[in-house]
């Protein structure tokens, strides 16, 4: 049974603040249907908001500045709605090519000051910022991360609405008790899984993208160990149902004998595993790996042979047709 702590990761993603109708196939489609797939939803890239002046700002950098706001030209036909900016080292514009002009004259009257952040586009000597990611009042420049995570996302969802709804996702992780070694993961320099999974989503820079970092690798082994926990846990649920005890046959011998080659050593020691699952009355779970042409079709027949004799049925099965007709015409 899961534990009550875990319920909020395995909600739907529609029980998030803002995820509606319109929003939750874009959600899904970007990360998945359960509020634990965005939490687990790694950052491809980070954006610096590097704070600076106008006149130090680099052509194609993300900045942010603190400006005095100058003056408004309202958009006419295509153009843009511009507000004229500046600092102590110059004058910037900020541009909109989608109207807001109404809402941002009253937003932003001028005389006042603002924190803004976006993309600098330098060119001539003049630089202008268009479609500003922030622009707050002074109190509220707080509001704006230095650094900020990028995340996949799909047509339709913009990247800051996915990273907001996975930050709310990592809020519903619950702290759970240290299941890995206290001594293996001191040996690796392992955060907790809690605080994984929170530096997964705060990258200070591109190298804690990166699966060689701590907290990547904790979470990622993490995933490994559950998996193989997984498979055990069905391996022996599995073993433990009662099947037909299956022993070694006359005719399987006989068919043995008629080969026009002995067996090797590998393939007795591993017909005799497979026989020791066949005769224990359980049902048997085994894979028989080996190159090609190492007698692994020879074993399964022999095997099959064994079912037969004791009156049951086996589903012998190949990747091709031609292969099929092969085995059916040499058994």
């Amino acid at each position: 049974m899961r534990p009550e702590s875990l319920f909020p990761l395995f909600a739907s993603v529609a029980q998030l603040k803002g995820v509606g109708p319109r929003l939750l196939p874009l959600v899904e489609r970007a990360a998945g249907p359960l509020v634990r797939d965005l939490a687990f939803l790694a950052p491809i890239g980070v954006i610096d908001r590097e704070p600076t002046v106008i006149s130090a700002a680099r052509d194609g950098a993300v900045v942010t500045l603190r400006v005095t706001i100058k003056g408004h030209q309202v958009a006419v036909g295509s153009a843009p709605y511009k507000i004229r900016a500046a600092d102590p080292t110059g004058p910037i514009t900020l541009q909109w090519f989608k109207g807001h002009g109404e809402h941002l004259a009253r937003s932003h009257p001028v005389g006042t000051e603002r924190v803004v952040s976006g993309k600098v586009e330098v060119a001539g000597g003049q630089a202008r910022m268009a479609h500003p990611d922030f622009m707050v009042a002074l109190e509220r420049a707080g509001d704006i991360p230095r650094r900020e995570a990028v995340y996949p996302t799909t047509a339709g969802l913009a990247a800051r609405t996915l990273g907001k709804l996975a930050r709310e996702a990592l809020g519903k992780a619950p702290d759970l008790a240290e299941w890995q070694d206290p001594a293996w993961r001191a040996r690796k320099g392992w955060p907790s899984w809690r605080e994984a999974l929170a530096l997964l989503h705060s990258p200070a820079g591109t190298l804690d993208l990166g699966m060689e970092t701590p907290h990547r690798a904790r979470l990622a082994f993490d995933e490994l160990l559950a998996h193989q926990l997984a498979l055990a846990s069905r391996k022996v649920a599995k073993i433990s149902e009662l099947a037909r005890a299956i022993p070694a046959s006359d005719l399987s011998a006989r068919m043995e004998a008629a080969l026009p080659f002995s067996l090797t050593g590998a393939q007795v020691r591993t017909l005799s595993e497979i026989r020791n699952d066949l005769v224990a009355g359980q049902r048997m779970s085994r894979l028989v790996q080996g190159d090609v042409g190492s007698g692994k079709t020879v074993l399964a027949m022999l095997a099959a042979a064994d079912v037969a004799a004791s009156g049951c049925q086996t589903a012998f099965m190949a990747p091709t047709e031609i292969l099929a007709r092969q085995h059916f015409e040499t058994i």
